[in-house]
């Protein structure tokens, strides 16, 4: 599994102007960041505790620019899951789930 914080996309900082999500998965996102602040769990947390959960080789590859963010990441492996988060964020993500969005050439993208 690769890229669980979506090029920062799931994250608190949100993605770069460059990013290549259609605007309605930046709509989405953005009330899932929301979401997630009302429940007290960053959203970065939730989706990387999502695609730890997903079947598949056992690897998950997540780019870094601290040291520090590896602590974080253990620390977030081993919290429970708010399992009421998460259906909620499955139901708002739900017509976004398998629709790639493409990077990079669009010959590549096929």
């Amino acid at each position: 599994n690769a890229a669980p914080l979506d090029m920062r996309l799931l994250t608190e900082l949100g993605p770069l102007d460059w990013h290549p999500a259609p605007a309605p998965l930046r709509d989405a996102v953005a009330k899932a960041r929301a979401l997630c602040r009302e429940r007290g769990v960053p959203l970065a947390q939730i989706a990387f505790q999502f695609a730890l959960r997903q079947p598949g080789p056992a690897a998950l590859l997540v780019g870094t620019v601290h040291p520090a963010e590896i602590d974080q990441w253990l620390a977030w492996r081993d919290a429970p899951v708010d399992e009421g988060l998460l259906r909620d964020l499955a139901s708002l993500f739900g017509p976004f789930v398998h629709a790639p969005h493409g990077v990079g050439l669009p010959e590549n993208n096929r």
